[in-house]
């Protein structure tokens, strides 16, 4: 519950693929994420033409392709408890929004600093000609024994 809203999502094995927020007994937030049989998100309201993949193993289980703004607080707290559910099996490399102006157009790519293990240490999300960083993201990991 957030101010008087209720969320609820939607699974489809083991991907989320809808989450709605009622507020005020209305619905007023509809979010859609589409996954392929590779267990790929291919698409979702914040990039609804397309989302490019790497061959690069998504092996620290990431959810990177969204915007900045679009994965807001809620989402973080589902993704620190893992109820996202499974993140993309590989990194993402384009992720492309077309708005109803080019001054609209979202098309981000994404750059990668790997640790030894192939873990991401650092990525770096541009706009596609790279002259532009929107953000940078720093990651470490400790084993757990």
């Amino acid at each position: 519950m957030d101010d008087g809203g209720i969320w609820s999502y939607t699974y489809s094995g083991d991907y989320m693929t809808s989450a709605i927020l009622m507020f005020n007994g209305r619905k007023d937030v509809e979010d859609k994420y589409n996954f392929n049989d590779k267990g790929l998100m291919v698409s979702n309201d914040s990039f609804d033409k397309g989302i490019e993949y790497t061959d690069i193993p998504n092996l620290g289980g990431l959810f990177l392709a969204y915007t900045d703004n679009a994965l807001g607080l809620d989402y973080c707290n589902l993704q620190y408890a893992s109820l996202l559910g499974k993140a993309p099996k590989y990194l993402p490399k384009e992720c492309i929004e077309y708005g109803t102006s080019d001054d609209d157009n979202v098309e981000l790519t994404f750059h990668y600093e790997l640790d030894e293990d192939g873990y991401v240490k650092k990525v770096e999300v541009k706009n596609l000609d790279g002259s532009e960083t929107w953000w940078t993201e720093t990651y470490t990991y400790e084993r757990v024994k």
